[in-house]
Formats: structure tokens, sequence, C-alpha cells
């Protein structure tokens, strides 16, 4: 089976994804500068500080899947996959990634939960 790739739409949406984090991070940082002083700012701050360190994790495992997988690497690209999901449930792309796996390992019912999986998340995403 040929390597799979994604398409430029695909990356397109990833790369979107990858912008809003740090826009998240941004906003996140001008919060800490603006709110320093109370309680709930420091609330505010925690919570999103933990979102976004899982956010930029769950990247960061699912560039070290892909690149698994590229390799053919299977085990070890879907471990990578199910930490991104589990640190993002909602990472549609680590679903869609980790069914292209199951797919080239022949797990095809795992691969078509995946891709649904992956399909109702980005039920109200712009084409």
């Amino acid at each position: 089976m040929q390597d799979q790739h994604f398409s430029i739409l695909e990356y397109r949406k990833h790369l979107q994804h990858t912008w809003a984090l740090e826009e998240d991070f941004n906003s996140y940082l001008k919060g800490l500068a603006e709110d320093r002083n109370t309680r709930q700012a420091e609330s505010r701050r925690e919570q999103i500080g933990t979102v976004l360190l899982k956010r930029y994790a769950a990247l960061e495992k699912f560039y070290t899947g892909s690149d698994a997988l590229e390799r053919s690497c299977l085990r070890d690209a879907e471990r990578y996959f199910n930490e991104a999901i589990e640190l993002d449930p909602n990472y549609k792309l680590a679903y869609f990634m980790r069914g292209m796996v199951h797919v080239r390992a022949e797990k095809y019912d795992a691969a078509v939960a995946d891709f649904n999986t992956g399909l109702k998340l980005s039920e109200n995403d712009e084409l």
C-alpha cells in the first residue's frame, strides 16, 4: 500500500489549528499581564494554561506519530496518536491518522471507527 499524505486542505486545516494554538497562547500571556492580582484571574490562568499545554503536547505527539507512520513504525505511530487523542479528545486529524495506521495494519473495523469519529468532529468545519 502506498504511503498516504495529507491533502492540501488537510494540511491547511492543520496549520490553522497550529496558528489558533499560537493565538490562544498569546491571548493567555496577555491575560496574565492584565489580570495579575485577582483570585479569579489566577484560576482562569491555571485552566487556560492547562488546556494550552495539553494542546501543544497533543500537537507534538501528532507530529511524532506522523513521522513514525511515514517510517512504517505502526506500533509507535498508533501509540503517539493515542497519546495525542488522550491529551486532546477533539483532535480530529489524530483520529484520521490513527485510522490510517489501522488501515496499514489491516484493522479495518478500528479504522472505520476512527474515520467516523474524525468525521463527526468535523461536521461543523467550513470547507
